[in-house]
């Protein structure tokens, strides 16, 4: 993002990644593009800058984890990153699906009182929530984020075998850089969100994951329907062969158009 000519926030909380951060933006001369933040992120506000014991990460010298370092880490909540800005791309993926689903409640009551303006997120959320029951927080943000303005779409990796599409989507595909995207339809109550994470597994047989995009652009309205890939190609299910992102519906609209 940053070679591109972004400015951008980085939380990281594993002090070696972190100055590996640091290290590559000085040596790419991109030092005053992009803040290194050595932080835990905290979807609380009042948790911004207390200390608590850190178990140390994953580390490239370490890929086992195996001989973890504890560490001192201090919090930096996700509000004051947004609060008062302009942010055109977030980012949650923290290998912690109960805080990326915190972080996405918080990130969804800032929208809703006008203390934030995002362009777009992508976060990768458990569907292990919703089997066990605790998902209600996050399907209700998610809700929420599509009332307020927000086109959700779902990147289907773990998906890209299914013969139909669920009764939520409509396929898009080829979208900018994605090569296979699903849009969820508008707008789902919190119970079918709920529906929707109870997502049934591909011919593998993987439901662990689901990524979305949850963009305030509609994208890809009018995309041709290619994989790009030619292993993928012949997989492509046949209804979805001349697909128009979001129907034709959405394409009527005069919604733009970003294949």
């Amino acid at each position: 993002m940053a070679s591109l000519g972004a400015y951008g926030d980085v939380v990281e909380p594993q002090t070696e990644m972190a100055a590996a951060i640091k290290a590559t933006m000085d040596a790419n001369c991109w030092g005053g593009k992009v803040r290194v933040h050595n932080k835990g992120i905290t979807p609380n506000d009042e948790e911004s800058g207390k200390k608590v014991k850190f178990g140390g990460g994953w580390r490239l010298a370490d890929r086992g984890m195996k001989h973890r370092r504890a560490e001192q880490m201090e919090l930096l909540a996700i509000q004051p990153l947004l609060r008062g800005r302009r942010v055109d791309f977030l980012k949650i993926d923290i290998d912690n699906s109960a805080i990326e689903a915190q972080l996405l409640v918080s990130f969804s009551r800032m929208v809703v009182d006008g203390t934030a303006d995002v362009g777009a997120v992508v976060i990768e959320v458990s569907t292990s929530s919703a089997r066990s029951g605790k998902a209600a927080p996050l399907t209700r943000a998610l809700s929420v984020l599509q009332k307020h303005g927000y086109h959700a779409y779902r990147l289907p990796h773990h998906l890209h075998q299914m013969d139909n599409p669920e009764r939520f989507y409509t396929p898009c595909i080829s979208v900018r850089a994605f090569k296979f995207v699903l849009h969820v339809k508008e707008t789902l109550s919190p119970q079918e969100w709920l529906e929707l994470l109870l997502v049934k597994g591909d011919q593998k047989g993987r439901h662990d994951t689901l990524s979305l995009v949850l963009s305030k652009e509609r994208i890809g309205v009018g995309a041709e329907a290619k994989w790009m890939s030619e292993s993928m190609e012949a997989t492509l299910p046949a209804m979805w062969r001349d697909a128009k992102c979001g129907g034709t519906d959405a394409e009527a609209a005069g919604a733009p158009h970003f294949a």
